[in-house]
Parts: structure tokens; sequence; C-alpha cells
């Protein structure tokens, strides 16, 4: 059986004047996860927490509403993972490839990584994680067709509880 390394980087945009949050979130992770290109829909403010064990990372987030756009060319940058992520919150909406949907508090949203993706996100907590889409795929998932799919509160309890525990946080 084999060792998995156990990373864990925080960041708080607390200590950060206002008007300087954005560019300084962006400075520390789009150099790490140039998933998405953003848009804040009000103040900026953040905080979050990121724990990788092996090729698995879990996200916990409180962080400003946003616009988030995956477009083609960040697609064609080569990311390949699929991500699973819990609104805790506020709502969501989107459209994922030719998927339209609605994040409801405490509901999950699959997306995959490989597809191009638009949503607005309320400001608020969220919780999710991102895996190698091959693993994914020799798990017998259909990945591009998960893309966009919504989760309800209670098929995504079970995984929202266990991602709490992964992360290290009490779920409030």
């Amino acid at each position: 059986m084999g060792s998995h390394s156990v990373r864990v980087d925080r960041y708080s945009s607390d200590d950060v004047e206002p008007q300087d949050r954005y560019e300084a979130w962006l400075d520390h992770w789009l150099n790490r996860l140039p998933l998405f290109r953003t848009e804040p829909l009000e103040p900026f403010y953040v905080t979050s927490e990121l724990v990788r064990l092996g090729e698995v990372g879990f996200m916990y987030t409180d962080i400003a509403s946003q616009r988030w756009t995956r477009d083609k060319r960040l697609v064609d940058f080569g990311l390949d993972t699929v991500a699973v992520a819990v609104n805790l919150d506020g709502k969501a909406a989107g459209v994922a490839g030719e998927r339209d949907w609605v994040q409801m508090p405490g509901a999950a949203v699959l997306v995959d990584h490989s597809q191009t993706s638009l949503h607005d996100s309320a400001g608020g907590r969220s919780i999710g994680f991102a895996l190698p889409r091959r693993l994914a795929i020799e798990a017998g998932l259909d990945v591009a067709s998960l893309h966009g799919l919504v989760l309800s509160p209670v098929e995504s309890a079970m995984l929202t509880s266990h991602m709490f525990h992964k992360i290290g946080r009490a779920h409030v």
C-alpha cells in the first residue's frame, strides 16, 4: 500500500486591504489552479482551505459572490479533473456545457473541467473535492454526461458530511 502525501494550503483576505483583496487572491490561487476566470459581484473577501490527499483535493471556501467562467482557452490548458461542489449558504446558477443548472443551499453540482461552464454564485461557504478525471472514468463514471448535474441536499448530505470530516472541520 503506497504512502500519500497530505498538503494543506490556507488563504485568507482578512489581512489585505479591501481594495487589494481580489488581486491578492488571484496572485495566490491562479498560479496553482487556473480553473476559472472570475469577476466579483460584490466587495471581495475569501477564506479558504485546500487539503490535498494524494491526487484528491478537498476545498472549503467562504467567498464573495462572483461570476465564474471556464472558457475554451482554460479547457485547452489541460487541467483534466472532475469536481463536486456543495454550496452551503447561497444559491448558484449557470450553464455547464449545454445544461442549465440551479444549485440551492446544501445541493452539490458536478463539474467536468474538460468542458466549458459559466455560473454566478452568491457569496458564502462551499465545500467540495476534485480528482483526476481518469480516476472517475476508471471507476465506471460517464464524466462528460454528469457535467452540470445537481444533486439535492438529501442526495449530497452524506458526501458533505464526509468532506467536512476529511478537511477537518465541524459541519456548521
